[in-house]
């Protein structure tokens, strides 16, 4: 299940009242956009996030985004 929250620009993979989830958002950082990628978990009501994840650029995401499809497309 993905769900996207238009009003904060963030992309939710799996449901956030359940324990783990995965948050996709965009950020900026001394002037430049990026996509971070984050495991998260839900602590009795209170969104955390763990180590897990990865930041990239925006140029960097758009090759992992071809990456993914060539990797999906080939293992069908």
């Amino acid at each position: 299940m993905i769900h996207y929250d238009e009003d904060e620009n963030v992309a939710i993979l799996g449901n956030p009242e359940a324990e783990n989830f995965i948050k996709i958002a965009i950020s900026d950082f001394k002037g430049k956009k990026y996509l971070g990628i984050r495991k998260m978990w839900n602590n009795n009501g209170e969104i955390q996030h763990t180590k897990a994840g990865i930041t990239i650029s925006i140029d960097e995401a758009n090759e992992l985004l071809k990456g993914i499809k060539s990797v999906v497309e080939n293992n069908k």
